[in-house]
């Protein structure tokens, strides 16, 4: 899901339609914006409290970092709902029970032993036990 940037507004004189905009900004990486100075541009990102723009059209296109006060986006994206955890496992992952086992045997068997070898015969008590 592309990154929703959010900003506030500050610009526009007094009584103009950009004074009209004024407030919280929300638009994606590439969505058209209109800043203060420049003029139309279209929006890069945020850097800290700075808005990276690219202004101007084919190989004279910059970016610009200018300060967010000064940039309103045409149309201001509406405000995503935060995604909420819903409990389950991803499809076909099953338990982690089911993931730590070797398809052997369920959760909590008891597994025997027997004695260990060795091809030069030390260790000859390794390998004895139960373990659950």
């Amino acid at each position: 899901m592309p990154t929703l940037y959010k900003w506030i507004y500050t610009g526009g004189a007094d009584g103009s339609t950009a004074a009209k905009r004024r407030g919280e900004q929300r638009a994606l990486a590439g969505d058209a914006v209109v800043h203060d100075v420049f003029g139309a541009a279209k929006l890069d990102g945020l850097e800290g409290g700075k808005v990276l723009l690219q202004v101007g059209s084919g190989e004279a296109r910059l970016v610009k970092k200018c300060g967010a006060g000064l940039v309103y986006a045409l149309a201001s994206r509406e405000e995503r709902p935060p995604r909420r955890a819903t409990g389950r496992s991803a499809a076909g992952a099953g338990s982690i029970s089911a993931f730590m086992s070797h398809g052997a045997g369920a959760a909590g068997a008891v597994v025997t032993l027997g004695r260990g070898s060795c091809r030069q015969g030390r260790h000859k008590g390794a390998g004895k036990g139960t373990y659950t």
